[in-house]
């Protein structure tokens, strides 16, 4: 992805005549495409953290910087610093896992859940018939009030829905028998 590209994206705009090309803003969320290396999905979750976090660009950059420094310190060796990539990647998604964590925990248990499961074509419905042998919703989570009126079934759909926002997951529809529509989600 071109650097014009990335910054239409992670701003949410499609010409530069409506930014202010020396504005902080603007010289921030160049230097967020600078650093996760113009890569589609790093901005595509940058962004969505920012719009749902309601952070500015230069807030997301120090995090970002800080969470890169402690994923480094802990997880790599010394002759893995050299792989760019790995702790980029590794600092947006963890970056919007902790996120997600603070909104939805059970997005996070689905997440969790899908490690066992083939990466494509994961039935919505699985989660949704499943919940309970997967343990994806706690007691709290059921009986909090914004979940009063809801049952399992709109938990998951809440949940698969942060996951369409993050770009963690893609989401398609498939007739079935008897008109029966089956969302499937990708991760």
């Amino acid at each position: 992805m071109q650097e014009r590209e990335a910054i239409f994206l992670l701003i949410g705009v499609s010409s530069m005549d409506s930014i202010d090309q020396q504005g902080a803003c603007f010289l921030d969320a160049q230097e967020i495409a600078v650093v996760l290396d113009y890569m589609p999905l790093a901005i595509a979750l940058a962004r969505a953290y920012v719009e749902d976090a309601q952070c500015s660009f230069k807030d997301y950059l120090n995090m970002f910087k800080e969470s890169k420094e402690r994923i480094i310190r802990l997880r790599y060796k010394n002759e893995d610093n050299s792989d760019v990539y790995k702790h980029m990647v590794a600092t947006v998604c963890q970056l919007s896992l902790e996120h997600i964590q603070t909104k939805n925990s059970t997005a996070v248990k689905i997440l969790k859940a899908c490690a066992f499961l083939q990466a494509e074509n994961i039935s919505v419905c699985f989660f949704k018939r499943q919940y309970s042998i997967l343990k994806l919703l706690s007691n709290s989570a059921t009986s909090s009030s914004s979940e009063e009126n809801s049952g399992p079934r709109q938990a998951i759909e809440r949940a698969i829905r942060v996951f369409i926002k993050f770009s963690l997951v893609t989401q398609t529809c498939e007739n079935v028998k008897d008109n029966e529509v089956v969302q499937r989600a990708t991760c």
